[in-house]
């Protein structure tokens, strides 16, 4: 990770970013280009693209589409827990037998719900460029857990979510699916409406990846990641997203405390995540909640911080999101800027 640049003196909010994310590519091989916004109090504060969308073309605009890859965790998340406020999940601790009684792997059934949202679940991870989710869950099922009993540690798992898109499709089948339910209950929600399995042929002014410095034509099969990571967004999309989440839409608030409490792991301590999202502490003392999503030729992610009503100096809440056409480690990077957002006074 790249060291970045503190404030100068008297400089912007704008300024700063500016200059933290000229040093973060500069310092970053093999990035084209990227998509910025910073929003404090549900609001956007600051929003700049940089770079390129593809090889010698327009700077990335908010309008541009980005595959998002596992971004897209943390909004199956929403749907899962959406459906246990609707009483169609009756418990986050019953195992995936209950509703799914088919499984490929003998072990699968009695882990349960919210410890595949956890990470906590032993599902070897994979992902694939060319296996669909189905037959990338078919390869896994052959090969022995990576830890027993589920609930023991935190081991991130792609597999956990492809599982998760499956109890969706179940649950709200047949006459329904994953895609239609999150779009229902969750994307037109918060107002996101070019964010789903989008394809580059359906996608608003599709942003070209690059892989190791060089752009390729094609985007990964949304199929592929699916429930995952098969998502692609706009900057508009991610930032109605890190408003929705400032506003509390979707979820209630005790819903929205139980996504963001680290999972407690068996033997004591806890995991990383808690439902959906890595959740932290920051320098300042306040909790950050992250997501992001990475490879084939993409980096993204969303942090963001509550309000905090209770401490010496009440600060609203803020969030900043970035999407990239390249690799690159950005939740470090939106970390950073989030920190100066706080610091800037505007949270």
């Amino acid at each position: 990770m790249p060291v970045l640049p503190p404030c100068q003196q008297g400089a912007t909010l704008g300024e700063c970013i500016d200059a933290t994310v000229a040093a973060f590519m500069a310092a970053t091989p093999d990035l084209p280009g990227a998509m910025l916004s910073a929003q404090s109090s549900g609001a956007t504060v600051y929003r700049q693209g940089y770079g390129v969308i593809e090889t010698l073309g327009p700077v990335p605009t908010a309008e541009n589409s980005f595959q998002i890859d596992s971004l897209t965790k943390a909004m199956t998340a929403f749907a899962v827990l959406r459906l246990y406020e609707q009483e169609r999940i009756l418990s986050l601790g019953d195992t995936l037998d209950t509703y799914i009684p088919s499984l490929p792997n003998v072990h699968w059934g009695s882990i349960q719900i919210d410890q595949l949202l956890a990470m906590v679940s032993g599902i070897p991870d994979i992902s694939s460029p060319t296996l669909t989710y189905r037959e990338a869950l078919a390869k896994v099922a052959m090969l022995p857990m990576k830890f027993q009993p589920p609930g023991a540690q935190y081991d991130y798992s792609n597999s956990n979510y492809f599982l998760l898109g499956e109890l969706i499709d179940t649950l709200v089948g047949p006459s329904s699916n994953y895609m239609d339910y999150i779009r229902d209950e969750v994307l037109d929600v918060f107002g996101m409406p070019n964010t789903g399995l989008i394809d580059r042929a359906s996608a608003q002014d599709p942003a070209m990846p690059h892989l190791q410095g060089h752009p390729h034509e094609g985007w990964r099969d949304p199929v592929c990641g699916y429930s995952a990571g098969g998502f692609a967004s706009t900057m508009e999309d991610l930032e109605a997203f890190a408003i929705g989440i400032a506003n509390g839409q979707v979820l209630h608030e005790q819903t929205y405390r139980a996504m963001w409490t680290n999972y407690p792991l068996n033997g004591g301590g806890k995991g990383l995540f808690g439902y959906g999202w890595a959740v932290t502490t920051g320098a300042d003392g306040r909790m950050r909640v992250q997501k992001n999503g990475g490879g084939y030729g993409w980096s993204s992610a969303v942090v963001y911080t509550p309000a905090d009503d209770y401490g010496p100096r009440p600060s609203p809440s803020a969030s900043v999101c970035v999407m990239m056409n390249g690799t690159g480690n950005a939740n470090a990077l939106v970390d950073d800027v989030l920190t100066k957002v706080i610091a800037s006074g505007m949270s």
